[in-house]
C-alpha cells in the first residue's frame, strides 16, 4: 500500500500531509520542506505497519494526541521506520528527533491542534571561536588578500572571503542570510549594512530588517570587493543582479547543471565552503606551529560574536532564496 492510498484511508494523515503541504509553500528552504515531508512519510508508514493506535485515524487532533505522538517518536527513534534496511541500525540523531518535534508543534500550531510533546532530547552546541582565535583568522583572511595577485581568480575569491568574514564579524549573519543580500543593503559610505532576518526554523513572512554598524577595519576591504564585483557584473549580458555576493570565477557544476558564470549570485553553501576551505589551509598552518585548530563551520564564526543591531524594522518584503541557500545536499560550483 502506498503513502497516498494509506492518507486516503486515514482522515487523520490526509488532514496531517494537507497542512504540511501549507507549511512546504512557506519553508525557508527545500530542506526545511523536505524535513515536513519526512515526518509526514514516517507516519503513514507508522500507522500502515500497526506501529500506532488507529484511533489516530479519526482526525488530526486524534493523530496529534499524546499516546499517538509519544508511539510514533518512540519507533522512530528505535529507526523502525527508515525507507532503506540499516543493519546497523542505532537510535537516530538527537537533531533528527529535535527536527520531528519542531515539525509536529508547526503542524499542531497552524492546524490549531492542541499539542502534547514529550521533552526532547538536549543539543551540545559546537565550540566557538574564542578572541585569540577570531583574530588569528581574520589576520590569515587578510594576509591572503595582499599575497594573492588582485584580478586572478584566487584573489577575487580571498577578497570575497574576506569581505563576507568581515561583515559576518560585524553583524553575525547566518551563511543563508548573507546570500540574501542584495547590494543595495550596504549603504553609500559602507558604515551600515542590512541584514533580513528570519526565525531559523520558521516562516518566511515573520522576517525582520536590521541595520548594524559595519567595523571600521571592515570597509577598505569591502571597498575592494565591491570595485571588483562592479567589474565582473559590468560583464553580464541583461539586467545586473541585484545580489551583493556574486560568483568570481567561472566553472563548477551548481544545481542546474550550468556553469556558474562571474558575476552571478553564488549561493551560501558556496560562501560556506570558502570559508571552509581557508580555515583548512590555515589549520595546516597552526598545527605547524603547535596551536589549536579552529573548527571549520561557518556558524561557529557568527555565533563567536554578539554585535548589537542600531535599528530594527519589520522586512518591508522577504527577498526569496538563491534556491540553495541552506540546503547542504546540493552541489555548489567548485570553482565559485
Amino acid at each position: 500500500m502506498t503513502d497516498s492510498d494509506q492518507d486516503q484511508e486515514c482522515p487523520g494523515l490526509t488532514q496531517f500531509g494537507e497542512v504540511v503541504d501549507r507549511l512546504c509553500r512557506t519553508a525557508t528552504s527545500p530542506s526545511q520542506a523536505r524535513q515536513y515531508r519526512m515526518v509526514h512519510g514516517e507516519l503513514t508508514r507508522a500507522m500502515g505497519a500497526g506501529y500506532l493506535p488507529v484511533s489516530g485515524c479519526a482526525s488530526l487532533s486524534e493523530l496529534l494526541a499524546e499516546h499517538v505522538v509519544s508511539a510514533y517518536l518512540s519507533v522512530a527513534r528505535e529507526r523502525r521506520l527508515m525507507t532503506r534496511v540499516d543493519v546497523h541500525a542505532t537510535p537516530s540523531a538527537d537533531n533528527t528527533e529535535l527536527t520531528r518535534h519542531r515539525v509536529l508543534a508547526r503542524v499542531a500550531a497552524l492546524a490549531g491542534v492542541p499539542l502534547r510533546l514529550p521533552e526532547g532530547p538536549a543539543v551540545a552546541l559546537r565550540d566557538v571561536l574564542t578572541d585569540e582565535a577570531r583574530e588569528s583568522m581574520w589576520r590569515y583572511r587578510l594576509a591572503e588578500v595582499d599575497v594573492l595577485r588582485v584580478g586572478t581568480g584566487a584573489g577575487r575569491a580571498a577578497l570575497r572571503s574576506a569581505a563576507a568574514v568581515g561583515v559576518v564579524l560585524s553583524t553575525g549573519a547566518r551563511s543563508g542570510e548573507l546570500a540574501d543580500m542584495a547590494f543595495a543593503d550596504v549603504s553609500d559610505d559602507l558604515r551600515e549594512v542590512s541584514i533580513t532576518r528570519f526565525p531559523q526554523h520558521g516562516q518566511r513572512g515573520a522576517g525582520a530588517l536590521e541595520v548594524y554598524e559595519l567595523e571600521a577595519r571592515v570597509r577598505p576591504v569591502l571597498r575592494r570587493y565591491l570595485d571588483q564585483r562592479d567589474k565582473l557584473v559590468g560583464g553580464l549580458q541583461g539586467s545586473a543582479p541585484d545580489a551583493l555576493w556574486v560568483v568570481v570565477r567561472g566553472g563548477g557544476t551548481p544545481t542546474h547543471g550550468m556553469p556558474a558564470l562571474p558575476g552571478t549570485p553564488v549561493s551560501a553553501v558556496q560562501l560556506r565552503l570558502t570559508y571552509s576551505r581557508m580555515v583548512r589551509r590555515l589549520n595546516a598552518q597552526r598545527s605547524e606551529a603547535g596551536l589549536e585548530l579552529l573548527p571549520r563551520r561557518m556558524e561557529q564564526l557568527r555565533r563567536s560574536v554578539a554585535p548589537v543591531p542600531v535599528r530594527r524594522s519589520n522586512s518591508p518584503g522577504a527577498r526569496a532564496r538563491s534556491g540553495s541557500g541552506d540546503d547542504p545536499e546540493k552541489p555548489a560550483a567548485t570553482a565559485a
